[in-house]
């Protein structure tokens, strides 16, 4: 009988305690109803500030090289096959890039990076000076 009632009322008591002591009523703004969950509107934020619009300079990189006589040799390549004069810029790790066009709009970049892959390019990228 003792088995009984401790294998009966031990998993219901343990059931019972669980559920009361995750039912905290210590933060009344939050509350479940059903399977939503309200937030009351004092809590949230009432005024947003405006975000920051992030001035965009976007170029196709072609290549990079340690070298800036390659670099140079490659642009002449690239000039030729793009109809376009490429710039040789360097990063931070002084390395010389080989890039072309400058577009403030991600749309137009894209674009123009299927045209420079479709002209050979197949590792060109687009990247944000």
């Amino acid at each position: 009988m003792k088995k009984l009632i401790v294998s009966l009322f031990l998993p219901a008591f343990l059931l019972l305690s669980f559920w009361f002591t995750s039912c905290d009523s210590s933060n009344p703004e939050i509350y479940v109803t059903r399977d939503t969950v309200v937030i009351d509107v004092d809590t949230l934020v009432k005024e947003q500030k405006k975000a920051m619009r992030v001035k965009l300079n976007l170029v196709i990189q072609i290549a990079a090289f340690s070298n800036r006589i390659h670099a140079e040799d490659f642009s002449v390549k690239v000039k030729e096959s793009l109809n376009t004069y490429p710039e040789i810029k360097t990063d931070n790790n002084n390395f010389f890039l080989v890039t072309v066009g400058s577009f403030s709009d991600n749309k137009k970049a894209e674009e123009y990076l299927v045209f420079v892959k479709s002209r050979g390019f197949k590792d060109a990228f687009i990247k944000n000076f």
